[in-house]
């Protein structure tokens, strides 16, 4: 899918190193998919890309925690933004940004790599 897209953008003229992939958290996805997407998020860097981590306060997150209000969300966003990272995510969206930061901080330091 990822390839199929990305050679259509540069077909349209986007230069490649401009593209960002985003795997879609919670669009149009069940619970089970958007898990199987999070814990597989690794094999996309394959594709040479920057990845999007849409994960703030999602409704994945409210189905987990069975936490039906997003701003009762926080902690596992960041959960989510952390698993991601380790797994290749390069870019987040989130609500909570100071939490995640401080989350991302601290993974860089135990494990040494770049926020």
């Amino acid at each position: 899918f990822f390839e199929e897209k990305m050679a259509l953008a540069v077909d349209s003229g986007m230069e490649l190193e401009r593209l960002l992939l985003d795997p879609g958290i919670d669009f149009a996805k069940q619970r089970d998919d958007n898990l199987r997407v999070l814990r597989e998020l690794s094999e996309l860097t394959e594709l040479g890309r920057p990845l999007l981590v849409p994960v703030g306060r999602k409704t994945v997150i409210g189905e987990v925690l069975d936490l039906p209000e997003p701003l009762d969300r926080d902690a596992g966003t960041v959960a989510c933004v952390a698993t991601s990272m380790r797994r290749g995510g390069q870019v987040f969206r989130v609500h909570s940004v100071e939490g995640c930061y401080a989350s991302l901080r601290v993974l860089t330091s135990v494990h040494g790599s770049a926020v």
